[in-house]
């Protein structure tokens, strides 16, 4: 999906504070992670939207999801805390520059990053 793609490109290139920084620990990111965000973007694009066609996208994700790889469906054990996109985006800011990877701190099951970089 298209969607999807977008979600990476946003969450590696739109950043203009610290960019080099942040791109190069993007690099450094794990694949839950990744995709993750990317899942997040499709949901968060249509957040609000009310029509056959967002409701047609969210199925055709469901059914895709359940069909992907682990790190594919991470994003829903986030449940319906989907929609706290500030705190999400926030948390994944922190980790870029901790340099860090700590997939339950952004999926907001940890309240503190775990110090110990993964990659």
């Amino acid at each position: 999906m298209l969607l999807h793609e977008i979600g990476h490109w946003f969450t590696h290139c739109c950043f203009q504070i610290n960019r080099a920084q942040r791109k190069e620990f993007f690099g450094y990111q794990t694949k839950d992670i990744k995709e993750t965000l990317a899942q997040l973007t499709v949901l968060w694009a249509t957040l609000g939207l009310i029509n056959s066609r967002i409701k047609d996208l969210r199925e055709i994700m469901d059914y895709l999801t359940r069909r992907q790889s682990r790190s594919y469906t991470q994003y829903l054990k986030l449940g319906k805390r989907y929609t706290r996109m500030q705190t999400i985006l926030s948390r994944y800011i922190k980790l870029l520059v901790m340099g860090n990877c700590d997939l339950e701190f952004l999926i907001m099951n940890n309240k503190k990053p775990n110090p110990h970089r993964t990659y």
